[in-house]
């Protein structure tokens, strides 16, 4: 009888640790899925904190060189910067987000300007001697307008306000 009992218990802590680590290796599997784009963007953020996304998608995007053609690119909006990446390509891709290219700091952008052309209209990031980034898409671009404005005054507003605090403790030694 004590070993019918001890092998039910045995059973039961085997069934109940099974469960336990499925749980917790599904629980990772979504957090990490969840969290995708903060690994993707730590590479590029140097172990800075994680970076979250306010905006993600394609957008078609061209400098304003001589021989520059438009690109489809997967952008990211965070709070202080625009990261592109090269579309995915393949048919195994998981997402739209490819290779890392570059990223723009909001705060060394001068001002964000709507420009209607002839067919379509774009969003111009206005970098000063860096010239400007075109930015496209076929729906959605009021929305990203609208944010990288925001982003960009929210980013130049937190700078002034730590530079305004470095003056006064300067000032107070």
């Amino acid at each position: 009888m004590n070993r019918e009992k001890a092998s039910k218990n045995l059973m039961t802590k085997q069934k109940s640790t099974e469960s336990i680590s499925k749980s917790s290796s599904e629980t990772e599997d979504n957090h990490i899925e969840e969290n995708l784009i903060d690994y993707s963007l730590l590479s590029s953020n140097y172990g800075k904190e994680s970076v979250h996304a306010i905006k993600r998608g394609l957008l078609w995007q061209q400098r304003d060189k001589l021989f520059s053609r438009w690109k489809e690119r997967y952008f990211i909006l965070t709070r202080d910067y625009l990261h592109c990446f090269r579309r995915a390509s393949g048919s195994d891709r998981i997402s739209e987000m490819g290779q890392f290219l570059f990223k723009v700091k909001l705060i060394d952008v001068e001002r964000v300007e709507w420009e209607n052309k002839k067919t379509y209209s774009t969003v111009a990031l206005v970098l000063g001697r860096d010239g400007k980034i075109y930015l496209r898409a076929a729906d959605g671009l009021e929305d990203w307008f609208e944010l990288l404005e925001e982003c960009m005054l929210t980013s130049k507003e937190k700078e002034e306000g730590t530079e305004v605090f470095t003056r006064w403790e300067t000032k107070r030694q």
